[in-house]
């Protein structure tokens, strides 16, 4: 089980996600945020790229697609990371080979990145929940 933290009082409002964390507990983030549990799927569907979340009145968990997931050919999945900008990620990601690769396909650059043995840090991971740098 993981948790999503809210900003508070951001009913059915994109954008409102603050962090993600692994942990079943993130009470450290009682005051002031809205905590919701997910699953593992959930968490790693955000963490991932591949949706984004809100929550509803209810507190349900409300998921949407995210872009730039689908790519018809290797031509379109070479040119779009070659659009990107550098970073560790980003450089790795552009001297992989995806030949191998059936298309279309339907990943996120972050889940090229992990199938290429690598582990991607989404900036909403948040583990230890005192520590909000």
């Amino acid at each position: 089980m993981a948790n999503f933290i809210f900003s508070k009082d951001a009913v059915d409002k994109e954008g409102s996600l603050y962090k993600i964390t692994p942990e079943a507990d993130a009470s450290g983030f009682a005051h002031g945020f809205k905590t919701i549990s997910c699953t593992e799927d959930e968490y790693n569907s955000v963490r991932l790229v591949k949706k984004r979340v809100q929550y509803d009145a209810s507190d349900n968990l409300v998921f949407e697609d995210c872009e730039n997931i689908s790519w018809n050919t290797e031509a379109d999945l070479n040119n779009h990371i070659a659009s990107l900008d550098d970073d560790e990620m980003t450089t790795f990601i552009k001297a992989q080979d995806f030949s191998g690769e059936t298309f279309p396909l339907n990943k996120s650059i972050p889940e090229l990145y992990e199938d290429k043995g690598q582990t991607f840090t989404s900036h909403y991971v948040q583990s230890n929940p005192l520590d909000f740098t």
